[in-house]
C-alpha cells in the first residue's frame, strides 16, 4: 500500500510539473490562471505530505518564491489590465483599483510561485547530481575539444547572427552605432568629442578593429563574436568540468541554439554577448579557487581585473557583477585565508583594472576629450537617458525590466534557475557565488528609467549550467531506455530546429543585398564626390555602414537621450544644408533646400519601415 502511495505522489507531482510548464509557457493569461488554481491545490497536497525536496537550504527556496513572485505578478497585472477588468474596474476610484489589482496579483503570484520552485527542484531530483567527494580537481581541455567549440562557435554565428556574411547587413541600429563609431576612430574621429553614443569607450575601440578587417560591412564584428561565444563556451566548459564528464559537450549545441535564438540576442553584436566571456572566465577562476579551496593567484587577479575594466568601459551597469562576486569571495575566503592575503587578490585586481583603464585615459587624454567622455558616457546616462521620454522610477523598472526579459525569454532563464538551483546542489560556495553575481546584475542592468529587451542577455553566461542536471538526467534515460546515440542526435537537431526559429536574423538569412533600403541608396548617395548623410531622427540604420561615409555632424543619429523633440543641431544642419544626403524613417523630412530622390519600404522588428532619401537642392 505504502509503494502505490508514494508512486501516486510521484504522478500526482508529474501532473504538477505539467501544470505549472502551461502555466509558464501559455500565452493565455486566462490559461496562467487556470494552471495556478489547479496548481494550489497540488501545492498544499505536496506541503503537508511533506514531499518537497529537502537537499536544498531553505533560504534557496525563499530566494526562489520571492524571485518569480514579481514575475507572475506582472504576468497577471496584464490579466488585470485586459479589457473586461478595466470595465469592471472603471467604476471604482483610483486608489481601489490599484488596490485590486496588487491583491489579486499578489495572491495569484504567491500561488504559482511556489509552483514554479517545485519544477525547478524537481528536475534537479531526478538529476541527483554529485557531491564535493566526486568533484575533479583539475581540468584539462583537450586539443579536439577546444576544436570542437571553434567550430560550434563558428556554426551558431555564422547561422544566427546578422554579422554573418550570410546575411546582407547587420542591421539593427544599435549595432551600426557601434561600427560607425568605431570605424571614425581611424578616421580622426574621437567617440563623445565629435560623435555623440552612449556606450563605453572599449566597445568603439572593439568595432575599431573589426572595421580594420571590412570598413563597409560586418565580417570584422562576425569574426569578433565567434571568438566571444568560443572564449565562453571554453570557460564554461572547464568550469563544467569539476562537477561532470566530458560527455557533457554534447548538450553544447542545443544551449548555444537556446540562447542565441532568444529574443534577448536580438540581432547580433551586442554590447552584451561582447562581455559574455569575461564574466565566464570570473566564474571559472571563482569555482576553481572554492573547489581548490585557495585564493586566485596573481595571473589570476589581475585578468579579473582585467575583465572588471573592460566591462566597466564598454557598459559600466554590468560592471557590478564583478561586485556580486567579490561580496562572496570575499565572505566564504575570510574564514579561510588572512586579511594580507585577500588584500593581496585585490590589490592585483585594481592592478588589472588600471592597466585596462589606463589606455582609455591616455587616448582622450591626448585628444582633450576627458570632459566629453565622463560627459556624455557617465553624466548624460545618468541623468537624462530616459529613452522615448519615458520616465518611470528606475527601481520599477528592476522588476518590470527582469519580468519582461524573463517573460520573452522563458527557455533561458529555465536553464539560469536550473543552473543556480544546480550549483548549490553541487557546491554551496560556487552556488552563493552563482546567485550573488546573478542577483546583483539583475538589479543594477535594469535600474535606469528605460530598459531594452536585449539587456538581459549577459544573464545567459548563467543558463549554461542548467546543462548540469539535463545532462545527468540525459544519461539516466540513455542508460535505461534508449541506447541509440543516433535517436540522440535525431532529437537534439530537431530541438534545434524548433528553437532556431524563434532568431530574429533567419528571415532575412540568403537575403539579396538589393532588397534593403541601404543598398537600394547607396548608389544614389556615392554618385556625388566625397558625399555627406545625415540619419535623421532616428537610431542609425545602416547607411553610414554600407557607404563607407564617416558622419561630419556631433548627432548623427538620434539617440535615446530624450531633451527635446527634436535634435536642434540635426535640424540645424539641415537647415543650413550642410549636408548632402539626408535619410529618414517613417516621417516626411520638412525642409525646402532638400527633394524627395528615392524611398523604400522594409520589414525591421516586425514592422514595415518607410525609409526616404532626400538630396540637398544645389543653388
Amino acid at each position: 500500500m505504502v509503494k502505490y502511495t508514494s508512486m501516486l505522489k510521484k504522478i500526482l507531482y508529474l501532473i504538477s510539473v505539467f501544470v505549472f510548464s502551461i502555466l509558464a509557457l501559455s500565452q493565455s493569461n486566462w490559461m496562467a490562471l487556470i494552471g495556478a488554481v489547479i496548481g494550489l491545490l497540488f501545492v498544499i497536497h505536496f506541503y503537508r505530505t511533506n514531499y518537497f525536496p529537502n537537499h536544498y537550504p531553505k533560504w534557496v527556496y525563499m530566494i526562489g518564491i520571492i524571485f518569480h513572485l514579481y514575475i507572475t505578478a506582472n504576468l497577471f497585472r496584464n490579466l488585470m489590465y485586459s479589457e473586461p477588468f478595466r470595465q469592471e474596474l472603471s467604476s471604482l476610484s483610483t486608489l481601489m483599483q490599484y488596490g485590486a489589482i496588487a491583491g489579486v496579483t499578489l495572491f495569484l503570484s504567491l500561488i504559482s510561485a511556489v509552483g514554479n520552485l517545485m519544477v525547478v527542484s524537481y528536475i534537479g531530483k531526478l538529476a541527483q547530481m554529485p557531491h564535493d567527494k566526486d568533484m575533479n580537481r583539475s581540468v584539462h581541455v583537450t586539443k579536439r575539444e577546444i576544436l570542437s567549440l571553434l567550430v560550434l562557435s563558428t556554426v551558431i554565428i555564422t547561422f544566427l547572427s546578422k554579422s554573418s556574411f550570410l546575411y546582407p547587413l547587420n542591421n539593427w541600429v544599435d549595432a551600426n552605432c557601434f561600427l560607425t563609431v568605431g570605424k571614425s576612430i581611424f578616421r580622426g574621429k574621437v567617440p563623445y568629442l565629435d560623435l555623440r553614443e552612449q556606450k563605453g569607450p572599449m566597445l568603439y575601440f572593439v568595432y575599431a578593429l573589426a572595421s580594420l578587417i571590412s570598413f563597409d560591412s560586418f565580417l570584422g564584428a562576425y569574426f569578433i563574436e565567434i571568438l566571444a561565444l568560443f572564449f565562453t563556451m571554453y570557460f564554461v566548459y572547464k568550469t563544467m568540468r569539476y562537477f561532470t564528464d566530458a560527455g557533457i559537450l554534447v548538450l553544447f549545441p542545443l544551449c548555444a541554439v537556446i540562447l542565441y535564438s532568444c529574443e534577448a540576442f536580438a540581432h547580433g553584436g551586442s554590447a552584451e554577448e561582447l562581455c559574455i566571456p569575461f564574466f565566464a572566465y570570473t566564474l571559472y577562476v571563482l569555482t576553481k579557487s572554492f573547489i581548490n579551496h585557495r585564493l586566485p593567484n596573481r595571473k589570476e587577479s589581475i585578468f579579473i581585473g582585467l575583465c572588471a575594466g573592460f566591462v566597466f568601459w564598454v557598459k559600466y551597469t554590468m560592471a557590478p557583477f564583478f561586485l556580486g562576486a567579490a561580496i562572496v569571495m570575499t565572505y566564504y575566503m575570510a574564514k579561510e585565508f588572512s586579511k594580507k592575503e585577500l588584500q593581496r587578490v585585490y590589490l592585483y585586481v585594481f592592478i588589472g583594472l588600471f592597466l585596462i583603464s589606463l589606455p582609455v585615459f591616455i587616448y582622450y587624454g591626448i585628444n582633450q576629450g576627458l570632459g566629453a567622455l565622463f560627459k556624455v558616457y557617465f553624466y548624460d546616462n545618468m541623468f537624462i537617458y530616459t529613452g522615448r521620454g519615458e520616465n518611470t522610477p528606475a527601481w520599477f523598472n528592476v522588476l518590470v525590466g527582469a519580468f519582461f526579459s524573463v517573460s520573452q525569454n522563458f527557455a533561458v532563464y529555465l536553464l539560469t534557475a536550473l543552473g543556480l538551483v544546480s550549483m548549490f546542489s553541487l557546491n554551496r560556495k560556487s552556488g552563493a557565488l552563482y546567485l550573488g553575481s546573478f542577483l546583483v546584475t539583475v538589479m543594477f542592468i535594469y535600474f535606469s528609467p528605460y530598459f531594452m529587451w536585449y539587456y538581459g542577455f549577459v544573464l545567459s553566461v548563467f543558463a549554461w549550467f542548467g546543462l548540469l542536471p539535463i545532462y545527468s538526467l540525459y544519461t539516466k534515460l540513455k542508460q535505461k531506455f534508449i541506447h541509440n546515440p543516433i535517436i540522440w542526435l535525431v532529437v537534439e537537431c530537431v530541438l534545434c530546429g524548433l528553437f532556431a526559429q524563434t532568431n530574429w536574423s533567419l528571415p532575412m538569412l540568403l537575403e539579396k543585398k538589393e532588397n534593403l533600403p541601404q543598398y537600394k541608396f547607396k548608389d544614389t548617395i556615392l554618385s556625388v564626390e566625397n558625399p555627406t548623410l545625415l540619419n535623421y531622427g532616428f537610431l542609425d540604420g545602416g547607411f553610414y555602414t554600407v557607404t563607407g561615409i564617416v558622419p561630419n555632424c556631433w548627432s548623427f543619429n538620434k539617440l535615446n537621450i530624450v531633451e527635446v523633440e527634436e535634435d536642434p543641431l540635426q535640424k540645424e544642419f539641415v537647415e543650413k544644408g550642410l549636408i548632402d544626403f539626408v535619410v529618414t524613417m517613417d516621417e516626411e523630412l520638412d525642409a525646402k533646400n532638400y527633394k524627395l530622390v528615392d524611398m523604400a519600404e522594409y520589414m525591421y522588428e516586425k514592422r514595415m519601415r518607410t525609409y526616404r532619401l532626400y538630396k540637398k537642392i544645389e543653388g
